[in-house]
């Protein structure tokens, strides 16, 4: 289901309706499982999931059929060897999908030849001594006849058979979106009505909220953080200042209001066992800075009213999205952080999440030159004048004078490009987001679609913009080499010394010394202050302590 909310949002700008569902084979049979509503949108959930973690069985197929449609696929060969040789034993073993899907289970008529139109006409035939329905169902696997050559190309990438070359450089399949007129000529009004009738049943939406926001395992998630608060306001001696006291009292109203205590102590938690494991954390970045809550929870290290930062960038009454609060830790460390939020939690509460790398015009080109054997030579000399990586084959022939003269010399080099074009922007692989991970109240599987990795922990087959759709809370544990950098350092100078002489937990940020090394540009390998932009900038704004 990873391609899910893609056709959805797709569907939605075309102002049409659309199912969803997954394919799945269970005793050689081949099962469509589409959602019918909300129920069955959750059941499928942990379907999927437990078919991916080889622990799916009848059992489980059973408890979680309500609310999912079954749409038997009829061209595949076991079905067909049995429809030929033992059409009563078919009959069993369909009457059983039958019941277990009530009102909802239907055989799926494909047909892609005239041999197909014969063993369509069986079919109907069987269905009019049997209690079962047949619904147009035709295989779409591209939408233009001639698309039939990407996927072949796709299939020869994926397949990465080094002696497995592919010859033809056009094809024409049959597996492409029809028009009504051609499909009402392959299949009968009834069985076009009903395929129909089953998406206009389907009360389904993608976009329901079904994130829940992970709680706190304390009684009183309020009261709990407005004590923390409250005693770490009077440790750092600022409970006197009535402009504290008042931002305090605003913050947190705002964030009790919007149901974020949780939230809050849930990241002041994992950032205090970090920093007690021994693990270094950034002072904090971003608008989280300016919160005098996150100050005082010690998950970020700046004084906002010192430094005059605003809360409301942060949070405020009208946010329509989860706070976000990013969080640095040392790179070698991170992944024990997020570790110990799983054992805290539960392994079903926490998922990573995926994300999506797409065929860029050089990948495109390496792509089509092993699947079509082309010399390496010729690709390496299309590759290197494409010097500007972010055009597509398509922008650079018009952009780049050097990669359309070779274009242009020779229809063999263009062949090549075409071919390349086809697959341009294609998903190749997937992985995981470096810093993004799913926190939830309820188990993800019942509520997400999943795959698991090598250590059987969760991953999220929908991005973040999707997964934040939904309600879902994601948390940015965000690793960084220069805090690594930085706590060597410091064990290196406290190395055989009988007191440390420098606390890697409590280095200052305002020290003269600290700023005039800024100004001086002096900042390469100093995080954030080395690109020219920010370069350019300390020079027009000369900071100082």
């Amino acid at each position: 289901m990873y391609g899910v909310p893609a056709f959805v949002k797709l569907a939605e700008d075309l102002k049409l309706p659309y199912i969803c569902g997954m394919e799945i084979t269970f005793n050689d049979d081949v099962l469509c499982l589409y959602v019918k509503n909300e129920n069955g949108y959750r059941h499928l959930m942990k379907i999927t999931t437990a078919y991916h973690n080889d622990t799916f069985d009848e059992k489980l197929l059973k408890r979680y059929s309500e609310g999912l449609i079954c749409i038997i696929e009829t061209s595949n060969a076991h079905f067909k060897q049995l429809f030929a040789e033992d059409q009563q034993k078919l009959n069993k073993r369909l009457f059983k999908y039958d019941v277990l899907f009530k009102n909802n289970f239907y055989l799926g008529i494909s047909v892609t030849s005239k041999e197909g139109i014969q063993y369509a006409n069986e079919l109907r035939n069987f269905v009019t001594n049997h209690p079962y329905r047949t619904v147009a169902f035709p295989k779409i696997r591209y939408l233009k006849s001639d698309d039939a050559i990407v996927l072949a190309i796709v299939e020869a990438i994926a397949n990465e058979d080094k002696d497995d070359i592919l010859k033809e450089k056009s094809l024409v399949g049959q597996d492409y979106f029809m028009t009504l007129k051609n499909y009402s000529k392959i299949y009968t009004t009834a069985e076009i009505a009903e395929t129909r009738a089953i998406v206009d049943g389907v009360t389904f939406s993608f976009h329901q909220k079904r994130g829940q926001m992970l709680r706190y395992p304390v009684d009183d998630a309020t009261k709990t953080l407005k004590s923390l608060c409250a005693e770490s306001l009077k440790n750092k001696g600022l409970d006197t200042f009535d402009i504290y006291t008042q931002r305090l009292n605003y913050e947190l109203e705002t964030i009790i209001k919007l149901g974020y205590a949780d939230y809050f102590l849930i990241v002041q938690d994992f950032v205090a066992h970090a920093k007690n494991n021994n693990i270094l954390v950034g002072p904090g970045r971003g608008s989280a800075a300016g919160s005098l809550v996150s100050y005082l929870l010690n998950i970020t290290e700046i004084d906002p009213i010192k430094e005059e930062l605003q809360f409301e960038r942060f949070l405020n009454p009208f946010r329509q999205t989860m706070p976000d609060i990013d969080i640095d830790f040392m790179d070698t460390s991170r992944n024990d952080v997020v570790e110990y939020v799983r054992e805290k939690y539960g392994h079903s509460r926490v998922a990573n999440i995926v994300t999506y790398q797409t065929i860029q015009a050089k990948q495109s080109l390496r792509d089509v030159g092993r699947v079509y054997n082309y010399p390496s030579h010729h690709i390496d000399l299309l590759s290197k004048s494409l010097s500007n990586p972010k055009l597509t084959l398509k922008d650079s022939y018009r952009r780049l004078p050097q990669f359309k003269k070779l274009v242009d010399s020779d229809q063999y080099f263009l062949d090549i490009v075409s071919l390349a074009s086809k697959i341009e922007g294609l998903i190749r692989q997937n992985g995981l987001h470096p810093a993004g991970v799913i926190l939830n109240e309820g188990p993800l599987e019942e509520v997400l679609r999943l795959s698991v990795d090598f250590a059987g922990h969760y991953i999220s087959q929908f991005e973040l913009d999707y997964i934040e759709d939904q309600g879902f809370l994601k948390v940015d544990f965000l690793a960084l080499r220069n805090l690594t950098t930085m706590a060597h350092c410091v064990d290196l100078i406290n190395a055989g010394k009988d007191k440390p002489i420098i606390d890697k937990f409590n280095i200052p940020y305002d020290e003269k010394e600290v700023f005039e090394l800024i100004a001086s540009l002096q900042t390469m390998g100093i995080f954030q202050l080395e690109s020219s932009g920010i370069k350019r900038a300390i020079s027009l704004l000369k900071p100082s302590c």
